[in-house]
C-alpha cells in the first residue's frame, strides 16, 4: 500500500508503508493458539473422566442403599440384575446405563475365592449373602463399590 507521508522538514514523500502480517507470522499465531489448546484440553480431559466415574459410584452406592431399605422394608429380596453398561433394580424402578466409557465387573466373594455375577440379591439387613465388589473403571481409572456382607456397610475407594 502507498501512502502520502507529509514531515515538517523534508517535502511530502510517496513512500510504500508495509502494513498487515505475514503468511509466516499468521502461521506462528496459529500454531501457538493450536499448541495451548491442546494442553488446556489434555489437563481438563482426566478430570472430567474422574467427575463421570466418581457421579457413577456415587450413583451406585446410593442405590445400592435405597434397595436395602426396600428389602429391610418388604422383607424380600431386591434383586439387582447386572448389565453390560449399568445395572437394573426392577423392584425400584430403576434402569441405570453408564454409557460406553464405563466399564464394570461385578465380583462375589464365594469360599472358592472371587467370582462374576450377572445377579445379585439385596436380602435386607445383611444387604449381600457374600461379600460384593463393584469395579467402576473408565481409563486407566478405577473405583470400587465394596459392600460387606454381614454388616452391609457400603463404601468406596
Amino acid at each position: 500500500m502507498n501512502r502520502l507521508i507529509f514531515s515538517a522538514t523534508r517535502p511530502a514523500v510517496l513512500r510504500k508503508v508495509d502494513t498487515g502480517v505475514t503468511l509466516l507470522e499468521t502461521m506462528v499465531a496459529l500454531a501457538v493458539l493450536a499448541l495451548s489448546t491442546s494442553l488446556v484440553t489434555m489437563t481438563l480431559l482426566p478430570r472430567q473422566s474422574e467427575q463421570v466415574l466418581d457421579k457413577a459410584t456415587e450413583h451406585l452406592m446410593l442405590d445400592l442403599q435405597a434397595a436395602g431399605a426396600e428389602a429391610r422394608m418388604t422383607g424380600h429380596a431386591v434383586e439387582l440384575i447386572v448389565l453390560e453398561r449399568g445395572y437394573r433394580i426392577p423392584a425400584l424402578n430403576r434402569d441405570v446405563e453408564w454409557g460406553e466409557s464405563v466399564g464394570a465387573r461385578w465380583r462375589v466373594a464365594t469360599p472358592d475365592g472371587w467370582t462374576t455375577r450377572s445377579r445379585l440379591a439385596v436380602t435386607g439387613p445383611s444387604l449381600a449373602a457374600l461379600e460384593t465388589h463393584i469395579e467402576l473403571t473408565l481409563g486407566d481409572q478405577t473405583r470400587t463399590v465394596r459392600v460387606e456382607a454381614l454388616t452391609a456397610h457400603i463404601s468406596h475407594d
